[in-house]
């Protein structure tokens, strides 16, 4: 890493690719920030002044959270622990559900746009009930009507 007096810091090629490498693996990137042994600071406006690393490096912490997706799946066979193995699948949820959470979250949001004139609906669905009336055919039994002479016999 070298300090360039127009840009801030410069990272190697090799620290760039490790940054990468480390967000496909679904690391934090607090965990990438030491490992580059750099500051929040320079870290994040390296990011701000390179378009296409910013890029790269967001495109790689999407599919890191995919990783961290997939190995919900073999978390049981990783961690013989039930009790150990849940709290990491726990773990790695709510960590997506925060990151990613119109992918991974658990409250679906339903946003509605469109506006109705509810005068009009009302009045078609008028119609076709008059339209389908005469298509009906009335199945309720017909009440016979009970005289006292006929209790008379029970």
């Amino acid at each position: 890493m070298a300090y360039d007096n127009r840009r801030g810091f410069e990272y190697s090629r090799e620290q760039l690719e490790l940054a990468i490498a480390l967000a496909l693996e679904g690391r934090t990137k607090s965990f990438i920030i030491d490992a580059l042994a750099t500051t929040a600071n320079s870290f994040y406006k390296y990011l701000e002044d390179h378009d296409a690393f910013r890029d790269n490096f967001s495109h790689a912490v999407s599919e890191g959270h995919e990783m961290l997706a997939d190995e919900l799946l073999v978390i049981p066979d990783i961690i013989p622990d039930v009790q150990k193995a849940r709290l990491k699948s726990d773990n790695i949820k709510w960590i997506l559900a925060k990151r990613k959470p119109q992918v991974y979250g658990e409250r679906i949001e339903m946003n509605v746009t469109s506006t109705l004139d509810i005068q009009s609906v009302l009045a078609e669905a008028k119609q076709r009930v008059e339209a389908r009336r005469s298509e009906t055919i009335d199945v309720t039994p017909a009440l016979e009507s009970h005289t006292d002479s006929e209790d008379d016999g029970l």
